[in-house]
This record gives structure tokens, C-alpha cells and sequence, in this order.
């Protein structure tokens, strides 16, 4: 079993759980395990199962001197996460036995030019897109696509397993980022396509034994498109999503998933914008979520999918999707406070180190605790600062409105407060930075301020407003950064002004699962 490859503080803890989890299923079923990591966090994380490990670089020379050594019936690669991904076309090559992943579906998966091909083959919505090599090419695919346009390479490396999208909103940040890059030709061949911008984001992880397809549940972002699916807060059961969108991604996944013939387990990921479900992403092997889809529906996941892949059926498990009487809430955990001069701005790029897990019977508790976990706890009184920009001022209608009707004051730039009261929404204002004094840092720092609503848009704004964020952390006041976030602060607020949440064991929740 290839264990997790090299990870950022934090981030290989998922893939931990993923690989303790099946190296307990290949033990139980009487195998003999070796383990192969690069990542020393994780080679010892199954030591009580007696097994055999390696400490080496993730290499095909290595992966084949120790198969080889140790005489080994097969390969699971499905446990070794992105990197191992990465390395699994190559793997695919050789002699040795790989249990649980194909040629054709680590080239597709891995490839997004090739996965945005299958979609369309099977008549499913996904973000307008194509694949350009040159700067003239890719300035014609944004004039034909429009803005805002988000450009990646086309394939995972292993040098870029999970590679970082650009977004850019507009000409001018377009401009400003070719002239960053001069006159240097592109170095990879980029999939350049349409940004489901306010879009709402789901994925699954799915079971499959190569002909039936279970899915325990989906889960929704709270944070919208954008934000790297790591950083961003999730919750199940979705809270927001329509039932009927709930079907549709559960039928693309089942689609999807019969058609590459995935064995164990998989992830998609979704976007929904206009009533229309789109098709993101692939990623056939156990993902980070795992754990956390597990934990909820106390199903363990990646002990299944081991035992489905060396021979057991879907039907012997005798599964069916949990109806859970309470919210499960994963919440990222930033280590912004210990660098005081890095921009807290969420984006594509992961910056969280860790995650909490919150369950309450009521999603606003569930996520009122959850805040609490992060050690960023939200207020019950006092004064909320909005400043947003144009594009997400209707979208902070109705949690404005919450904050008023709970008693909280508001202050507001005077472009959102000539908007809210425009809607009936009393609103004191405060000046800007640059507008004289006292302003709204000096507000933060003066403790006037307990609680932050700004979203910044493009790269001007993002200066800006660096400077609120960072007084922010400084005076730990709570800053939240997508009207979604903001909602669901209120909705949280709200739950906890009508009662404490209470303590229960996992255990007292799972007697609730029908």
C-alpha cells in the first residue's frame, strides 16, 4: 500500500485516516501489508498493525525494488493521495499488479482536457472552457468566453498535483498578469475556462465495486466558488441545495463512475449556478473529505473500499444512504494569527493547517459551535461592520437584516450604507482608509467592532482591504470574508440566542441515524 506523499503541515492528516483505515481492512482479511511513504508523519501511523514500512521517495525504481523484495501479490495506490495520482500512469506501465486503479482512468482523471472530453460525451452540464498552447490563443479563448475565466494546466504532475487556478475577474487584472509575465511563452499547455462565479460548490465520495455505486451523502461548501475546497466549510446534509439538485449529482456520480469502471472509492466535485448542475472535477482515489464523510455517517469509508478491492461486494456491507437527524459541519483552521503580515484572504490556494468537526441537531448551532472550535467565536451583541463590494451587496440583504432583527448595530462604507438603507436597513457610517480619521481600522482596534462582513473583488480591492483583514487577526474579531459565510454566521447567531447547544457523544448522535 503507497501511503501519502509530501504535504503542507496539516494537510496529510485526511490520507492518514484514509490509509490507517485500509491497512486495518487488508489485516483483517488475513493479507500480509507493506507500506511505502515519503511523508514520515505518516509512516508510522499504522504501527499497531505489525506491518512492514518504508520511508522512501515516491519513485517508480523504488515502488519496483520493494514490490519485488517482498514478493507482493498487488498495489494499492488509491490511498496515497494526489501525489500518488501523479505517479500512477507510469506505475500502470509496469509489471506489478495494480489492484485499484486503470490506465484510462488516472489518464482522464488526471488530465482535465481529457475529463472536460468525457463530460460532453455524456451530455452533462460543465463551465465552458478550452485548451490553448500560446498567448494568442489563450487572449481569444477569454475574448470567446468572457470574464471572469479561470486558467490552470491542463494536466496533474507530479511536480503540480493538485495545480493552482488563476482567477481573473477582468482586462485590467489580464493585463497586469501578462505584464508580470513579460515576454515568457507559456510552460504548459492550459485549460482555460468559464469561473462559475457565486456559484454553489457540492462533492461525494463515492464506493464502487465496479458495478454498483453507493453514495452516503453529498456535501455542500458553504463558501462559494473560489475557495479551495480545503479552506472552505462544509456541511451535510446540504442545507441550501435543492432536493432535486441532490438527485441530479447523485445520478452524474453513479453516470460518471459506471462509465470509467472506478473501483473503490471516488470523488466529484459539483457546481450549482442558475439551476443548473455542472461537472468540476474527478479524483478516483480516497480524498481528503473521506474522513469527514465517515465520521458523520459512521461509515468507514476507506475500510470498505480496501475490502471492496480485493474482492468483496457492495452487497455484502448491505449499505443505504444514512437519513441523519442532525448537521455535521467541517470548519478549516488558519494559522493567520502566528504570521500577523499575510493577507487572511481565502482563494485558491489551501491555506489552512488543520479542520474541526461540529454536529448539532440545527445547522445554526452546528455552525455557531463550529466557529467556536476554531477559536474564532462569533458575538451575540454588539456591532457589525459591512463593507462589500458591488457585486455582493444584494447578497447581504438578508444577513443584514438577521443582524438587525437579533439588535446589532451596523456600520457600513458609505457605498454600502446608502444601499442598505435604501432597503430599510439603518446603518451608521465609517470612512474608508485614506478618508480621514477616526476610520474603520481605527474602529477595529478601538474595539468599537464586533464582528467583520468584507469581500473583497480583484486585485485592487484585495490591497485594500488587506488592511481590515489584518486589523482583524490583530484584535481577533471575527471576519468573514463571501456573503454565504455571512448567512450562515447570522443563521448561527440566531440558533444560539435561542438556546446552548448541548453535549452529546458521537455515539448519542449515531443512535439518532435512520
Amino acid at each position: 500500500m503507497i501511503g501519502p506523499g509530501p504535504d503542507e503541515l496539516g494537510h496529510g492528516l485526511g490520507y492518514g485516516h484514509n490509509g490507517l483505515q485500509a491497512a486495518q481492512a487488508v489485516k483483517d482479511l488475513g493479507y500480509d501489508l507493506v507500506r511505502m511513504t515519503c511523508n514520515p508523519s505518516s509512516a508510522t501511523i499504522c504501527r499497531d498493525l505489525n506491518e512492514t514500512n518504508y520511508l522512501e521517495p515516491f519513485t517508480i525504481e523504488n515502488l519496483s525494488t520493494i514490490y519485488v523484495k517482498e514478493k507482493a501479490q498487488g498495489v494499492f495506490a488509491q490511498f496515497g493521495g494526489p501525489q500518488m495520482a501523479c505517479l500512477a500512469p507510469k506505475l500502470c506501465q509496469t509489471d506489478m499488479n495494480v489492484i485499484d486503479l486503470t490506465m484510462e482512468t488516472i489518464s482522464i482523471s488526471n488530465n482535465y482536457g481529457r475529463f472536460r472530453h468525457l463530460i460532453n460525451e455524456m451530455g452533462m452540464a460543465q463551465p465552458d472552457y478550452e485548451i490553448v498552447q500560446s498567448k494568442t490563443h489563450l487572449l481569444d479563448a477569454v475574448e470567446r468566453i468572457g470574464y471572469p475565466i479561470l486558467i490552470r494546466p491542463e494536466a496533474r504532475s507530479i511536480d503540480t498535483p493538485d495545480p493552482i487556478p488563476l482567477i481573473i475577474t477582468d482586462a485590467q487584472m489580464m493585463a497586469r498578469h501578462f505584464d508580470q509575465q513579460k515576454s515568457a511563452p507559456l510552460s504548459d499547455v492550459l485549460l482555460v475556462e468559464r469561473f462559475l462565479e457565486y456559484a454553489i460548490e457540492c462533492e461525494v465520495d463515492a464506493l464502487c465495486d465496479g458495478k454498483e455505486v453507493f453514495i452516503p451523502t453529498v456535501l455542500e461548501h458553504i463558501e462559494l466558488a473560489g475557495v479551495h475546497s480545503t479552506d472552505s466549510a462544509c456541511v451535510t446534509p446540504p442545507y441550501s441545495t435543492p432536493l432535486r439538485h441532490i438527485e441530479t449529482i447523485c445520478e452524474y456520480s453513479c453516470k460518471i463512475i459506471s462509465r470509467l469502471k472506478i473501483k473503490g472509492l471516488t470523488n466529484i466535485r459539483f457546481a450549482i449556478l442558475n439551476d443548473t448542475v455542472y461537472v468540476l472535477d474527478l479524483k478516483p482515489w480516497a480524498s481528503g473529505t473521506v474522513p469527514l464523510t465517515s465520521k458523520i455517517c459512521n461509515m468507514p469509508l476507506a475500510y470498505i473500499a480496501a475490502q471492496i478491492l480485493l474482492g468483496k461486494t457492495l452487497s455484502k456491507f448491505k449499505l443505504h444512504p444514512p437519513l441523519l437527524p442532525y448537521f455535521g459541519i467541517r470548519e478549516a483552521v488558519f494559522p493567520f494569527a502566528n504570521f500577523p503580515q499575510v493577507d487572511p484572504l481565502p482563494g485558491p490556494r489551501i491555506q489552512s493547517t488543520g479542520s474541526v468537526l461540529s454536529l448539532d441537531n440545527s445547522f445554526g448551532l452546528s455552525y455557531f459551535k463550529s466557529q467556536k472550535a476554531i477559536l474564532s467565536p462569533l458575538p451575540l451583541s454588539g456591532c457589525v461592520l459591512i463593507t462589500v463590494t458591488d457585486a455582493d451587496k444584494p447578497s447581504i440583504l438578508e444577513p443584514a437584516r438577521k443582524f438587525k432583527e437579533m439588535g446589532f448595530s451596523i456600520k457600513a462604507t458609505k457605498g454600502t450604507q446608502v444601499f442598505l438603507e435604501k432597503y430599510g436597513i439603518s446603518a451608521k457610517s465609517v470612512r474608508k482608509l485614506g478618508f480621514g480619521r477616526p476610520n474603520l481600522v481605527d474602529a477595529i482596534k478601538n474595539g468599537d467592532i464586533d464582528l467583520i462582513i468584507n469581500t473583497p473583488s480583484g486585485k485592487e480591492s484585495q490591497i485594500d482591504d488587506a488592511y481590515i483583514r489584518k486589523a482583524a487577526i490583530e484584535c481577533r474579531v471575527p471576519n468573514l470574508t463571501t456573503p454565504a459565510g455571512a448567512l450562515a454566521a447570522a443563521k448561527g447567531i440566531a440558533a444560539r440566542l435561542k438556546g446552548s447547544p448541548q453535549v452529546r457523544s458521537l455515539k448519542d448522535y449515531y443512535a439518532l441515524i435512520r
